[in-house]
């Protein structure tokens, strides 16, 4: 997604920390600072326009022109460890596809 003022480099180290992303997973490893913003705006993202029925959340997805990331209730949940500390999902694990892959998954199933 182009954002007005967004300086180039900024918007290239964006998508090359979402690339790895995709190459590495976000477990199992420390996200370095670059990976770390990158999931947090596609959380964000995910959080603003999840699915709640009887007053549960029941999935929620953000993407971005690289990747998308989907938060799948479980009941062990999970985390990510980044440089300065863990983030904690509990009630979620974290599933992260290249850009389209989940739409493509989805429909090919129906």
């Amino acid at each position: 997604m182009l954002i007005p003022g967004k300086p180039l480099a900024d918007r290239a180290a964006d998508r090359e920390a979402a690339k790895d992303l995709l190459d590495h997973g976000p477990h199992d490893r420390v996200l370095n600072e670059a990976e770390t913003r990158a999931v947090l705006k596609l959380l964000t993202r995910a959080l603003q326009v999840r699915t709640v029925v009887a007053g549960r959340l029941r999935s929620g997805t953000g993407s971005s022109d690289v990747l998308t990331l989907r938060l799948i209730p479980n009941e062990r949940g999970s985390q990510l460890r980044t440089e300065t500390g863990t983030l904690h999902l509990p009630g979620f694990a974290l599933e992260i596809k290249p850009h389209g892959a989940m739409r493509r998954s989805r429909t090919e199933k129906s």
